[in-house]
């Protein structure tokens, strides 16, 4: 189990820091805000700035249809569309994983569709991670729907 991060003290800096998930952060040099800033930071997500779950998506998007290929983009603007449709004013900081699953819970998809809607929600938390919007997923312990296998396999013409 991994340790509870905790302060020290550097001499050749004078100043308090901490490792937070492989980041350090300087706390200062005074200890009572030094601990102070240690107890924020240790107390959940810090985001960057203010951004809605609608902005989010529509900067993953923009993203996408530069970045990957058109089929990539298609794909995942189709099901993210149906998730911001009902959560577009949310704070992405305030969506938890049983808001995607109760979300999901209410619609009568089948669970390979669900996977795909959950991955593409996934991917776009932690492009948001990776690109500055966000120090945290959120969502990143949400739980995909297991994806049926295929009853009728692709014919050569249908791949064609």
């Amino acid at each position: 189990m991994p340790r509870t991060p905790k302060p020290w003290y550097r001499k050749d800096r004078q100043s308090w820091f901490v490792t937070i998930s492989g980041k350090r952060h300087n706390l200062g040099a005074d200890k009572d805000e030094a601990f102070q800033e240690y107890y924020r930071l240790m107390a959940g997500p810090v985001q960057i700035d203010k951004i809605t779950v609608f902005a989010l998506m529509d900067e993953f998007l923009d993203w996408t249809q530069k970045h990957r290929a058109p089929r990539t983009f298609e794909f995942y603007q189709e099901r993210l569309n149906r998730y911001v449709k009902d959560t577009a004013d949310m704070d992405c900081l305030n969506v938890k994983p049983f808001h995607v699953q109760k979300w999901l819970d209410g619609k009568t998809w089948g669970s390979t569709y669900k996977a795909g809607v959950v991955a593409s929600i996934k991917r776009c938390f932690n492009w948001a991670v990776r690109q500055g919007y966000l120090n945290t997923n959120p969502i990143q312990f949400l739980e995909k729907p297991k994806a049926n296998k295929r009853e009728t396999p692709v014919t050569r013409n249908e791949y064609k």
